[in-house]
C-alpha cells in the first residue's frame, strides 16, 4: 500500500474518535508518526548513498502532499490542516534535519 493511502485509511479510521480539539492534534501527530515510521522502513540498514536518502525523503514528502490534495478535493476537515502543515514543513523545522536535507540538495 502506498503511503498516501496508508495516511488516508488511518485518518478515516481515526475520524470517529475525534471529539475534542486535542483529538485533532492526536490524529495529526499519528499521521506524522506514520511518515516517520516510513522513513525508517524505507532507508537501507547500511549507510545509503546520498541520492537514495534524498529520493526517499522526497517520495515521503510528495506522498503527504498527495494525501493533503486528496483531502482538499474531498473537502475533508483535515485538508486545511494537512495542507498548511505538511510533513516536510514539520520535518524540516528541526534545524538538524533541515541542515542535513540542505546538504542532500545539489
Amino acid at each position: 500500500m502506498f503511503l498516501d493511502d496508508k495516511l488516508y485509511n488511518h485518518l478515516q479510521e481515526a475520524i470517529d474518535t475525534i471529539e475534542l480539539p486535542s483529538d485533532v492534534n492526536r490524529v495529526y501527530n499519528e499521521l506524522l508518526q506514520i511518515c516517520n515510521a516510513e522513513i525508517k522502513v524505507k532507508m537501507p540498514a547500511e549507510e545509503p548513498p546520498i541520492h537514495i536518502i534524498k529520493a526517499t525523503l522526497d517520495r515521503i514528502f510528495n506522498s503527504w502532499d498527495s494525501f493533503a490534495k486528496r483531502l482538499v478535493k474531498e473537502k475533508h476537515a483535515f485538508g486545511d490542516i494537512c495542507t498548511k502543515q505538511p510533513f516536510k514543513w514539520v520535518f524540516l523545522k528541526d534545524e538538524r534535519m533541515n541542515e542535513i536535507y540542505k546538504k542532500l540538495t545539489p
